[in-house]
């Protein structure tokens, strides 16, 4: 029940109207990221290191 006496309704701050939606396309922007740079490092790494040099990479990460 709303009493007359609580003053008139504030509006909600911007800040706070939409977070899912902002936290949402937050995750997703970043993962897209993620995504690119895997996908850089996947095809443009072992070509510039060659055979040795990445196993050489995946010997001293192991």
């Amino acid at each position: 029940m709303i009493d007359a006496a609580d003053g008139p309704l504030r509006p909600v701050p911007v800040a706070f109207e939409k977070p899912k939606r902002r936290n949402v396309f937050a995750l997703g922007g970043a993962q897209l990221i993620t995504w690119s740079i895997t996908l850089l490092w996947t095809l443009i790494v072992p070509r510039h290191l060659g055979a040795a040099g990445w196993g050489l990479l995946v010997t001293g990460s192991s």
